[in-house]
C-alpha cells in the first residue's frame, strides 16, 4: 500500500487485495490457464511457466487498474495517484503486448508456426498462409483489431514521448493518449479505464479460448461451463 507521494502533498492510497475483477480473471482464471497451462508447470515445458507468471503479473496489474477505474472519485484533484496509475498502465501494456508472443508457442505445435512475433504471425494470416487455420479462429485473428491498437500503444509509449494521461472527469479515472501507428498516421483515444481494461482483458481471453478449442475440440461456451461446474463444487 504506498500512503504518500513525496514530492507533493497529494494522499493517495492502492489498495491491494485478493484480485477479483475482471481484469484478473479474465486472463489468469479460464479454461486455458486452469485446465491446460497449470497442468504444464513442473514439466519440461519450461514456456509454459513463463507464460503462467506472465499472465499472473499481467492480471495484477489489470486488477488493479480496474478497480481503480470503477471507483466513484470524490475529488479531481489527486494528482499523485493519477500519475502512479498512468506508470502502472503503460507497464500493463508492455505485458499484455508479451503475451501475444508467448501464445505462439501452442499454436507452433499444432500448425508448426514459423515466426516468433504475433505481429508477423498476423500478417501471413492476412497473406492467407498457415491454410490449417481455418473457420472461426482464422477469421478471429484476420479481423483482431485490438492486438494492432495494444501492439501500437505499447510501441508508442517505448518509442515516443508517452502521451498517456489518467484523469478524472465525472467521478471516474479515465485514459487518454496517442497512438502512433506503423503507417505514420496517430490517433488519440480518451476512455474510462476500467473500459480500456476491459476491452484488451476480452481480447485475450477470447484468443486464449480459441486456442483452447483447436487444442481440444471444447468450444468457448463449454469451458465457461465447466468452469463454473468447477467453481460450484469447491
Amino acid at each position: 500500500m504506498i500512503k504518500e507521494d513525496n514530492l507533493t502533498n497529494h494522499q493517495f492510497i492502492i489498495k491491494f487485495d485478493e484480485p477479483t475483477s475482471y481484469g484478473y480473471t479474465a486472463i489468469v482464471s479460464n479454461y486455458f490457464v486452469e485446465e491446460i497451462l497449470k497442468k504444464k508447470i513442473g514439466t519440461k515445458d519450461l514456456k509454459s511457466k513463463q507464460i503462467f507468471f506472465r499472465l499472473f503479473r499481467t492480471g495484477i496489474l489489470g486488477d488493479i487498474l480496474y478497480k481503480k477505474g470503477e471507483e466513484y472519485i470524490k475529488s479531481e484533484d489527486n494528482f499523485a495517484e493519477t500519475e502512479f496509475l498512468a506508470v502502472i498502465f503503460e507497464s500493463y501494456m508492455f505485458l499484455v503486448r508479451s503475451i501475444y508472443d508467448y501464445m505462439l508457442h501452442f499454436l507452433n505445435k499444432k500448425f508448426d508456426i514459423k515466426e516468433n512475433s504475433f505481429h508477423k504471425f498476423i500478417s501471413k494470416i492476412e497473406k492467407d498462409d498457415y491454410p490449417k487455420i481455418t473457420g472461426k479462429f482464422r477469421d478471429h485473428l484476420k479481423r483482431n483489431k485490438l492486438f494492432k491498437e495494444i501492439r501500437d500503444l505499447r510501441d508508442s509509449i517505448k518509442q515516443k514521448t508517452p502521451y498517456i494521461f489518467i484523469y478524472i472527469k465525472d467521478h471516474k479515472y479515465r485514459v487518454e493518449g496517442t497512438i502512433y501507428k506503423r503507417n505514420g498516421t496517430k490517433e488519440t483515444f480518451d476512455e474510462l479505464l476500467y473500459l480500456k481494461i476491459f476491452g484488451y482483458s476480452t481480447a485475450l481471453l477470447l484468443l486464449m479460448s480459441y486456442i483452447t478449442e483447436n487444442m481440444t475440440s471444447i468450444s468457448f461456451k463449454d469451458q465457461i461451463k465447466h468452469l463454473k461446474q468447477k467453481a460450484t463444487k469447491r
